[in-house]
């Protein structure tokens, strides 16, 4: 229990997380490539949308990724409110900009998508809406924090606003079911088997993997980089920078 919760430390973190972030980065990319590349070519077509489906393997990955990452920013949010732990705020301010990518993938290719199966590249279907919102969410957290200078205040607004904006996480992932909208029903639940065939499947989880290997390396050497932003006049922080000069 000591050790872990050594982690929460931003010295102690800095120097134990250096190599994670580049083997989680560079092997979600190799993995990610690996199924979409499985996905694209090797899988059959689906019987009622054709070729278009094969999008699942890089649409879905995204949607999900999006996702996840405002839940994790949550949770920090929620650490960093009660306990004020700094290396939770650096949490939230590196992985906000990455969700935001994923979400943005996430919509555009869904309009990529859904322009075929749908025949247009928008409707204000529940999902595609409480997405949009997601976005919205993330790009606000991102204006909010260069809106405040004074960093403490900065931390709370925005880990205040995160956790209200957590409430619409539930809304996209249940919006299929609570109205009638355009977007199949989840192919993939926890208690009942997938719906979808497992040759189609197992690709379709490999990019789940290697987007989940990806947005963990890229928020870690985010982290890594806020810290020495942020903390540069701190005594280990200079010792570190004047390492790297004298290598160099």
């Amino acid at each position: 229990m000591k050790q872990w919760y050594q982690w929460m430390a931003l010295e102690y973190f800095f120097k134990r997380s250096a190599p994670y972030g580049a083997y989680c980065l560079i092997g979600g990319m190799i993995v990610m490539v690996t199924a979409v590349l499985w996905g694209g070519f090797l899988t059959p077509p689906d019987v009622q949308q054709g070729e278009a489906y094969r999008m699942i393997y890089m649409h879905v990955p995204c949607a999900a990724g999006g996702m996840v990452v405002y839940a994790g920013i949550s949770i920090a949010a929620l650490i960093h409110w009660v306990w004020r732990i700094k290396l939770a705020d650096v949490c939230m301010t590196a992985f906000v900009p990455v969700g935001a990518v994923l979400t943005a993938l996430a919509l555009g290719s869904g309009s990529i998508w859904g322009r075929p199966m749908w025949g247009a590249w928008w409707v204000w279907d529940a999902r595609l809406t409480s997405c949009l919102i997601l976005l919205c969410l993330y790009l606000g957290l991102m204006a909010l924090r260069q809106s405040i200078s004074d960093g403490t205040q900065a931390a709370r607004v925005c880990a205040w606003v995160t956790l209200i904006g957590a409430l619409d996480l539930p809304i996209i992932h249940y919006s299929v079911n609570w109205w009638n909208t355009l977007h199949q029903p989840a192919t993939m639940l926890a208690f009942k088997a997938p719906s979808i065939d497992a040759s189609m499947l197992w690709p379709l989880l490999l990019s789940l993997f290697g987007m989940a290997l990806w947005c963990i390396g890229l928020g870690l050497i985010r982290m890594r980089t806020l810290i020495i932003m942020r903390y540069r006049h701190l005594s280990w922080v200079q010792r570190y920078l004047g390492g790297i000069d004298a290598a160099c």
